[in-house]
């Protein structure tokens, strides 16, 4: 979970997922800014489905009200997440940096 200075490192380009300032972590009961999916991986369809259940309920029961980032650094990762996990390209159309509006904002726009 990310302060808001980390938002801002994101947008321009500077945010360093491999080796993460944790100044830019939100702790204790400080209010998150964002969320940021940091190593998901499967090899299967199994592990996929598996890991994209346990996704869905971390950020819909959870953190449903938090926007989420991620870096796709495969072709197929960021097909998944486009089509499967609700991300969308962050900052130009193809963007390896994927945003996911809040849960709740999406169940209320549906």
């Amino acid at each position: 979970l990310l302060r808001d200075k980390a938002v801002a490192q994101l947008l321009d380009g500077t945010f360093d997922g491999m080796e993460v300032d944790t100044d830019l972590l939100s702790r204790g009961r400080e209010a998150p800014a964002m969320g940021y999916g940091w190593g998901m991986a499967t090899t299967t369809p199994a592990s996929s489905a598996a890991l994209r259940a346990c996704v869905w309920q971390v950020r819909s029961v959870v953190l449903g009200h938090l926007s989420f980032t991620a870096t796709a650094v495969t072709p197929a990762g960021r097909h998944v997440c486009i089509t499967r996990l609700g991300y969308r390209p962050m900052r130009h159309p193809d963007d390896s940096l994927l945003i996911s509006d809040p849960i709740v904002a999406r169940q209320a726009a549906a």
